[in-house]
């Protein structure tokens, strides 16, 4: 008696009975035809209505209200009459000059900051550094302080490179000290070629190098992990200080 039950369900019983033939086609089809829970939720889910084309400029639209307001801050402390005037007697060629100077020194300043930048292991692409120096002249000139653009890329980096604010504060520190011992060498080499007796002006020139291996010195000593940039950083720092600093004719 088990064996006749065993043979009326099994599977080849089902399958071949024409009692139950229908019944197991009909189950095959239905299984076959119908959509997990799982998978349909899941296609509902991902269709959602598409965001309004108006939030993708939301940001374009609030730089755009913060530099407009920016620049109509630094407006009203202007003499713009005045300005007006020193452009009408400007000479377009020495403007253009003076811009392709400035321009080259921004380019010349970018390069030796990515230096700094790689002598830590940070390592960015020039191109990326130019537009992180540049946006970093925005925030410099029209946030109070001067070094508002400083500020930026440490914050930027800093989240970018987990646990090297300090390092990146340290580069960012030894760029600027950089660029004034670049100034102060300039400044003694100019005083040179003054008027002053000539006493003077030997003493500014012996000061020169005194400055510069004193500089080279302590930067070893507070800055070791940037040895290896120290050469050529600061020939470039007298590249971006040099055609500021020329003296201007009259």
């Amino acid at each position: 008696m088990a064996r006749r039950n065993d043979e009326a369900t099994s599977p080849s019983h089902l399958a071949t009975h024409p009692k139950h033939a229908g019944k197991a086609a009909s189950s095959f089809l239905l299984a076959m035809t119908s959509v997990p829970p799982a998978i349909a939720t899941t296609s509902n889910s991902a269709e959602q209505p598409p965001a309004p084309a108006w939030r993708r400029y939301l940001p374009l639209l609030a730089k755009i209200a913060f530099m407009a307001g920016a620049l109509g801050l630094v407006a009203r402390h202007l003499d713009l009459p005045a300005l007006a005037r020193t452009l009408r007697h400007a000479r377009p060629a020495w403007l253009a000059v003076a811009t392709a100077l400035f321009v080259a020194s921004k380019l010349i300043s970018s390069v030796r900051l990515n230096r700094f930048f790689r002598a830590i292991d940070l390592m960015l692409s020039e191109r990326y550094n130019l537009r992180l120096y540049w946006l970093g002249m925005y925030y410099n000139l029209f946030l109070p302080g001067g070094i508002g653009g400083d500020g930026y890329k440490v914050y930027l980096l800093g989240r970018q490179f987990p646990g090297r604010r300090a390092a990146i504060f340290r580069a960012l520190l030894l760029d600027r000290l950089s660029g004034m011992v670049a100034l102060l060498v300039l400044l003694l080499g100019l005083f040179a070629g003054t008027s002053y007796p000539g006493w003077w002006r030997v003493g500014a020139l012996a000061l020169v190098p005194v400055g510069l291996a004193l500089s080279y010195g302590l930067g070893r000593w507070l800055f070791g992990e940037f040895r290896g940039a120290f050469g050529r950083t600061s020939w470039q720092a007298l590249g971006v200080q040099g055609p500021p600093a020329a003296p201007r004719r009259t």
